[in-house]
């Protein structure tokens, strides 16, 4: 029996270090060996797995405007005559000797056809020759390798060159600064063979690219950017003697809005929701250069530092996104602070799994305190975890070391939190014990009963000891429901068939919540699903009634959530004036919007900061039907996107994407929330989403500038969708 094919990852690598517009884009000296860094690191991540790379490679001049683009689309999108050899290893002479001296063939043992795969044959080699030598493969017993629909296959995309910040024209797709960042190839500032200018590649277009991949192939995408993303800002080589890097200052034209117009015509996504983006630094730093002591070859610092961190961790212990950008960020970038953005930041690295333990399992940071030790055994630093008071963390929440081989909680090793702030929280070790090197730690208990799901068990409940068992077994995490009256619960339990339907009552009655039905979820024959269940709507319950008590005066005074029919075609859609805000305030004082379900009609949002602090803004829809919550806006990275005394965030709009919202046939009423978080500091709630999962001593007087304080707070707005449209 043939052994099934092996599981494929598929990579765009491009590597700039000259540039045609010189003085505008001074040419760099470790991009290409970057590229070459992270292909040969990928070969050796696919060796060790298993897995078949397919890796397409544009360096230098290879990578115009129009190859990268047209690269992304053969290569990744639509993926069209990638073919591998069934028995490379005893015809590779026979190919070789049609193109001469072929260099950078995978060592993967199926490799795929040169020209599509970028593994280059000399500038010299004959293109009638790489003709033939294709039409030999496709004829001679290769298959033909594409990407599944729909599918998990790793897909990356990696850019090491120059990065800019252009001007907006008023009808461009922009961020709230006006800018458009881009990425520069190999012919920006030229002219094409048409005598047009040949701009960057925009931000947005790119995002119209992921957009399309991710609703054809999946949202398995990792991208990863070595260059600056600053106005006025390339990225450069470090001058060894004074420490700096030398910047380059190029103006790049506005970019016109009918470039790509093409291309943005079906983007259904924001970023963070279908990729996770890796970046070298943040806006206002520069992407530096470098060579390392005894070695001459220079490269980028953050892809050097990457793959240093990848080829350390992914061997020892499963390793998110999140774990990879904690360890880089602990490591010496000599002023550069990389980035990872994305929902999906906590997944494991080139795939869609979680950690066994799930998205609740959290780097343990290091921070410095900014003294030395008192003592050699007193740490000069403090331990902290990016979950904090939004989270529903309290003074007291107990935290275990995650022990990576058993995904479970380790005995004895276990911390409270301190000082909690909005985003984060001070851990404190309870005991004495040595903390493991780059130990993760999992949620172990709560101690904090407020946000808590309650359950009232019909009468005659059969799994009384599954729910509530009177003996805990084993150090398992808290889950977070309590028993309750059935006047106070959130739900009540019983069960169908014989036992083996679990049927969920949803009590939402005083949200006026229309259109609830009884939840019926199979149980697995031992019943050991119900506590998962629950601990999933507990989940779903917390976030969505959550509200910030110490908010010093009510939401509305701080910022305002607009909801609004579009009209227009994608990159010139506009709020349809025939329709005010949707968003109104009912005669309770609560905020509540109407639509009707309607096949190919959008809607966009509006997050207006009315505040005197920028802020970070986070909006989701919460799902009654099926406790599903779904990431609309969120920005994790960077300044504040809604500025103060007026700005706006904005959904939907020109290029971004509109939501639609619509009923099942037969289906005349459901509702679900939106509900908006704000915050003064970026939060880390990326682990919020959920699928449909269930079927001090005393010293002189100091002068410091005054602290900024933290708040954070929300908005819900009940959403009702009825089959007839609503004026």
């Amino acid at each position: 029996m043939a052994d099934p094919q092996p599981k494929k990852v598929f990579a765009l690598i491009i590597g700039i270090n000259e540039y045609i517009a010189q003085p505008y884009l001074p040419t760099l000296r470790g991009c290409v060996n970057d590229a070459k860094l992270f292909k040969e690191f990928l070969g050796s991540y696919c060796d060790q797995r298993g897995l078949e790379l397919h890796a397409k490679v544009l360096l230098d001049k290879e990578a115009t405007r129009k190859a990268i683009l047209g690269a992304f689309d053969a290569h990744l999108i639509n993926n069209v005559n990638h073919c591998v050899l069934r028995n490379l290893d005893t015809r590779l002479d026979r190919y070789a000797s049609i193109l001469g001296n072929v260099r950078h063939f995978s060592s993967c043992r199926c490799a795929a056809n040169i020209a599509m795969l970028g593994m280059r044959a000399p500038l010299n080699a004959n293109l009638s020759l790489r003709r033939k030598y294709y039409e030999l493969d496709t004829k001679e017993g290769a298959r033909v390798v594409n990407i599944p629909d729909n599918g998990d296959t790793p897909m990356i995309f990696f850019f090491a060159g120059h990065g800019s910040r252009v001007e907006a024209t008023t009808t461009s797709p922009v961020s709230a600064d006006g800018k458009i960042e881009t990425i520069c190839p190999h012919d920006e500032h030229d002219t094409d063979v048409d005598g047009q200018y040949v701009h960057g590649i925009p931000d947005y277009v790119l995002l119209a690219l992921l957009c399309t991949l991710a609703d054809r192939k999946g949202d398995n995408i990792t991208v990863i950017f070595d260059s600056c993303h600053s106005s006025g800002m390339a990225r450069g080589l470090v001058d060894e003697a004074a420490g700096t890097a030398h910047s380059a200052i190029f103006p790049s034209l506005p970019i016109p809005p009918s470039l790509d117009r093409h291309l943005l015509l079906h983007t259904q996504h924001s970023a963070p929701q279908i990729c996770v983006i890796l970046a070298a630094c943040q806006q206002d730093e520069f992407a530096r250069e470098c060579t390392l002591p005894g070695d001459s070859i220079v490269h980028g610092r953050f892809t050097r530092a990457l793959i240093d961190q990848l080829r350390l961790l992914l061997p020892t212990r499963p390793t998110t996104y999140k774990d990879l950008h904690t360890s880089l960020n602990q490591t010496t970038l000599d002023k550069q602070s990389p980035s990872c953005i994305g929902d999906n930041g906590g997944r494991l690295v080139f795939t869609c799994a979680l950690p066994p333990r799930g998205a609740g399992v959290l780097p343990l940071r290091r921070v410095s305190s900014g003294a030395p030790a008192v003592h050699d055994d007193t740490p000069a630093y403090s331990l902290v975890v990016d979950m904090g008071s939004v989270e529903g963390v309290v003074e007291g929440t107990e935290f275990a070391v995650y022990d990576e081989h058993n995904g479970t909680a380790v005995p004895g090793m276990l911390f409270q939190a301190g000082s909690v702030k909005i985003h984060e929280c001070l851990l404190l070790q309870v005991g004495d014990w040595v903390i493991p090197e780059n130990a993760r730690v999992m949620l172990y208990r709560w101690n904090n009963t407020k946000g808590a799901l309650k359950v009232h068990l019909a009468e005659g409940f059969p799994y009384v000891d599954v729910v509530f068992p009177t003996i805990q077994t084993g150090l398992t995490a808290t889950h977070r429901y309590v028993k309750s009256a059935p006047e106070e619960a959130h739900v009540v339990l019983r069960t169908s068939d014989a036992g083996r339907v679990l049927v969920v009552e949803r009590c939402l009655a005083a949200m006026r919540v229309d259109g609830v039905v009884d939840m019926q979820i199979p149980l697995q024959d031992n019943h050991s699903n119900i506590p998962t269940i629950l601990d999933e709507i507990a989940h779903f319950n917390d976030f969505l009634l959550r509200t910030n008590e110490s908010a010093d005066r009510p939401f509305g005074e701080r910022c305002e959530l607009r909801m609004y029919r579009l009209t227009g075609e994608r990159g010139e859609r506009i709020r349809d004036p025939a329709y005010d805000n949707l968003v109104k305030m009912d005669a309770e004082n609560v905020l509540v919007a109407e639509i009707g379900s309607e096949k190919g009609v959008l809607y966009g949002f509006e997050i207006v900061n009315h505040s005197a602090d920028d802020i970070w803004a986070y909006l989701y829809i919460f799902d009654t039907d099926e406790y599903k919550i779904t990431s609309v806006y969120t920005h994790t990275h960077g300044t504040p996107p809604v500025h103060k005394y007026g700005g706006i965030a904005s959904v939907g709009f020109g290029a971004n994407r509109g939501w639609e919202f619509t009923l099942p046939a037969g289906q005349s009423v459901s509702s679900a929330f939106l509900k908006l978080f704000v915050a003064t500091h970026p939060l880390h709630l990326e682990w919020i989403r959920r699928k449909d999962r269930l079927h001090a001593g005393v010293g002189r007087l100091e002068a410091r500038e005054e602290e900024h304080p933290e708040s954070w707070d929300t908005a819900m707005v009940r959403l009702t969708m009825r089959a007839a449209p609503v004026a």
